[in-house]
């Protein structure tokens, strides 16, 4: 090789990295609007992440080249290396949550018997999820235990029936996708299954919320779980938590408080005066008017008529 002849691989690193990014980028279009099959984008996600790493390579035996002897390309080189480096910042951000939450991909209010999936472990199955529709249990529990204490079962002096309609209000209000529901019925618990999509690209996630009744209260379990990975940095957790927060608003804005009620009933009856005021001012006027045109028209009667004078 000449002086002046180009670093390995200078030109074939910022390809590589930049079809790398492309591939990444358009596999979570793909994958959010258009409905790609999530074990072909997690593969496709792979061979990304894979190329970027390999364009990093590259680019480092560029820079090696041009320091041991001079060679052109050293810009190349660099830009492939950063692009390369851009492609990692995404996953990169999210190692905390990846070390501050625990291993797990299953959050529930009842460690005890975790509300099942029925209609959506069919979804499951047919989406070709890597995890069952029942919940792992053993570790999986002890952990969540440990790592999120507050995630608790709601109980509220309502009955199963408005419980199960606020519920259902509530998660429609979150934008979840209602798949399933099964009001309360005697002897029966109520559920309602929905599925939720993650934000960037849109990974599947389960919900089921179950209402059971007991002695005037009715108790609402929530669980959240993950179709693919085996750690959801804290999402299903975080999901649970949004489920009880958004049912417990909608059950503070259905309680009226007598204060409350005494308002509303007197901002009725003031309403009911005015409109009892002005029909009655409307009927006054009305009155008036007819019996000005009454008088109108007896006075024309009464006005004298001109008797025809006969022609000169």
């Amino acid at each position: 090789m000449t002086e002046n002849s180009p670093a390995l691989f200078s030109s074939w690193c910022p390809r590589i990295a930049l079809f790398s990014g492309a591939l990444i980028v358009t596999t979570a279009l793909l994958h959010r609007l258009l409905g790609m099959p999530t074990p072909l984008a997690l593969n496709l996600f792979l061979v990304g992440f894979a190329l970027a790493a390999i364009a990093f390579l590259l680019g480092a035996v560029a820079i090696g080249d041009v320091w041991r002897r001079g060679a052109d390309g050293g810009a190349w080189a660099v830009i492939g290396m950063a692009v390369a480096t851009a492609v990692f910042c995404w996953p990169l951000a999210f190692l905390p949550s990846y070390l501050n939450t625990p291993h797990i991909n299953d959050a529930t209010t009842d460690l005890t018997a975790p509300p099942p999936f029925q209609s959506l472990a069919k979804e499951r199955s047919k989406a070709g999820a890597k995890h069952p529709a029942r919940h792992p249990g053993g570790q999986s529990l002890e952990l969540q235990k440990a790592a999120y204490p507050d995630l608790r079962p709601l109980t509220v002096v309502r009955g199963p029936d408005e419980t199960y309609e606020l519920a259902l209000e509530a998660l429609k209000r979150l934008r979840f996708q209602i798949v399933a529901e099964t009001p309360p019925r005697p002897g029966q618990v109520g559920t309602i299954e929905a599925v939720d999509r993650t934000t960037v690209i849109g990974f599947y996630d389960d919900v089921v919320v179950r209402i059971t009744s007991d002695d005037g209260r009715t108790r609402v379990d929530v669980r959240s779980a993950s179709r693919f990975g085996t750690h959801d940095l804290g999402r299903n957790a975080s999901r649970v938590r949004r489920v009880l927060a958004e049912l417990q608003g909608r059950i503070d804005a259905s309680v009226s408080t007598p204060s409350q009620r005494f308002a509303r009933i007197k901002s009725r009856l003031d309403k009911g005066k005015s409109q009892v005021k002005r029909g009655k001012g409307s009927d006054r006027k009305t009155s008036d008017r007819r019996r000005g045109s009454d008088a109108a028209r007896s006075g024309a009667q009464r006005a004298p008529v001109p008797k025809a004078r006969p022609p000169g």
